[in-house]
């Protein structure tokens, strides 16, 4: 008698804890849960744990945790790995397969804004005369595309430049006094040229001492990234001088005073993320 009641008890506690209610006798899932629609007094739903970018960083999660979810109420500051998305406010699920933490979209088919950055020229940079491509003008910015998503990349740039009067001579000749060629900005992605991204003006001829134009351009595109891991792509500007007959000097005419005289180079990017 007392086997047969321990039988019908265990089978019993087998059949109450394979589904819970909250509120509610017979539970129609894992977890059923009935709130108090019409009771104004009671606020209804679920908090998912609460834990900033930072804290989540310390952590490791596994297979085990695939699909976790948290609301993070801060970013990073810091991104890197599990935590390399986790750039704003909002809920993440941990993803196994990218080992990542997940953004959990509010609009599948809408962008959200995902990065913004701006970086501007810290000094003059000369060139000499001639041709040349590849001139470093320290203007450069990384942006991430986080895995299996569309990124929307808005990039702007503008780069003063000019020609430079180098080593006048001792009888007052300004070595400007006859200029020609082209300046301009080379527009790379990923190290490879987008010719659609680069600008090129005439440098005034004839014209003694410093002849300054202003070089910029606006670059959009889309970029899908179908794999498992976020990738990255970087933009970078270089100084562009073709058949000149005097130096030239890009970003600012100095590196101090107002306005930097000509004003300073800039480029900044900003990324809209979508879930592919």
């Amino acid at each position: 008698m007392k086997k047969n009641i321990l039988l019908v008890s265990l089978l019993t506690s087998a059949t109450l804890f394979s589904q819970v209610g909250i509120n509610i006798d017979t539970p129609k899932a894992t977890l059923d849960v009935v709130g108090y629609a019409t009771d104004i007094s009671k606020l209804d739903g679920i908090i998912a744990p609460r834990i900033t970018g930072n804290q989540l960083r310390l952590k490791t999660y596994t297979t085990s945790q695939n699909g976790a979810i948290v609301y993070v109420t801060a970013a990073d500051s810091s991104p890197a790995g599990q935590t390399i998305n986790v750039k704003s406010i909002g809920y993440y699920f941990f993803d196994s397969i990218t080992m990542t933490w997940l953004k959990l979209a509010v609009q599948e088919s809408t962008y959200q804004l995902f990065e913004a950055f701006f970086k501007e020229a810290t000094a003059p940079v000369d060139t000499p005369a001639g041709t040349s491509d590849n001139t470093n003008l320290g203007l450069s910015i990384t942006a991430t595309v986080p895995a299996n998503s569309t990124v929307k990349v808005i990039l702007n740039y503008s780069v003063p430049m000019g020609t430079y009067p180098i080593g006048a001579t001792t009888s007052g000749t300004n070595p400007n006094a006859n200029v020609g060629g082209y300046f301009g900005i080379r527009f790379l992605k990923n190290g490879t040229e987008v010719q659609s991204g680069s600008r090129k003006n005439i440098v005034p001829f004839g014209s003694a001492g410093t002849n300054m134009n202003t070089v910029g351009a606006n670059y959009v595109e889309e970029i899908t990234n179908s794999t498992s891991s976020p990738i990255v792509v970087t933009y970078t500007l270089n100084g562009y001088v073709e058949g000149t007959l005097t130096a030239t000097r890009f970003n600012m005419w100095d590196s101090s005073g107002t306005n930097y005289n000509w004003g300073k180079g800039t480029i900044s990017v900003t990324t809209f993320v979508k879930r592919n």
